[in-house]
């Protein structure tokens, strides 16, 4: 049994391996062409906030909702065929969301010691 330390240490590790970088994942359900078509597939969504998460969708040309519930958003949408190609891709965005993020502050770095006259 590991020690609450150990637990913190090992998730630690965990949480730095998480910078890495994955490859971009498309959508394999392309939303169909007709208006009386629909597909059903996996939507990545929150990618900007804490709350990021896959939701379950039916899609048509003109509108997309989630599976179980009868109002729905405009606009077709291109879904993934499975909820693991779906969090795949929700990661990728992350990963795109924090990448721009960084480099926004790294700006901010590069700009103070610029102004300090620091070389880089």
């Amino acid at each position: 049994m590991m020690t609450k330390k150990e637990r913190q240490m090992i998730e630690d590790l965990l949480t730095a391996s998480a910078l890495r970088s994955t490859s971009e994942v498309k959508p394999d359900l392309l939303h169909p062409g007709g208006t009386d078509k629909s597909i059903v597939g996996y939507l990545p969504v929150g990618e900007c906030s804490d709350s990021a998460h896959v939701q379950h969708i039916e899609s048509t040309l003109v509108t997309h909702r989630e599976v179980g519930t009868s109002c729905g958003s405009q606009g077709g949408r291109d879904l993934y065929s499975t909820k693991l190609l779906a969090l795949k891709a929700l990661r990728w965005k992350v990963e795109r969301v924090c990448a721009t993020r960084l480099r926004r502050v790294d700006k901010m770095i590069e700009t103070a010691e610029a102004e300090q006259g620091i070389e880089q």
